[in-house]
């Protein structure tokens, strides 16, 4: 667990829980049930199913992104046929879950693509 000292105070720096997905149904949900966003290293599920009562809220400019952090959950698996050691997938989602904490605001503030 890494904490960051500033001015005498002590702050956790990763992801909440409640931001990220947990359990194999959860996963299999979203998997079955999203849209799918690729590149040549990375692939992306989006599932809007938890978002129905807020009307779209990444589509508007209005909604603060904190607010939103609570609707939204992340989940990172890596193939073990593309990185075969443990060690290197766990640093790897490591890495991405950082990436995601340092710049999740960022990413909330895109618009939801209609595919």
């Amino acid at each position: 667990m890494a904490n960051n000292e500033t001015n005498g105070t002590r702050r956790k720096l990763e992801l909440k829980k409640t931001q990220i997905l947990r359990g194999f149904d959860a996963y299999k949900r979203v998997l079955e049930n999203s849209r799918i966003f690729s590149t040549d290293l990375l692939l992306g599920y989006l599932n809007t199913e938890n978002l129905d009562e807020v009307s779209s809220p990444l589509t508007t400019k209005d909604t603060a992104p904190r607010e939103l952090t609570n609707l939204v959950k992340v989940g990172f698996i890596i193939s073990k046929k593309k990185v075969k050691k443990a060690t290197m997938r766990n640093y790897g989602k490591r890495l991405m879950k950082e990436a995601y904490r340092l710049n999740g605001d960022f990413f909330l503030t895109f618009p939801v693509p209609a595919i």
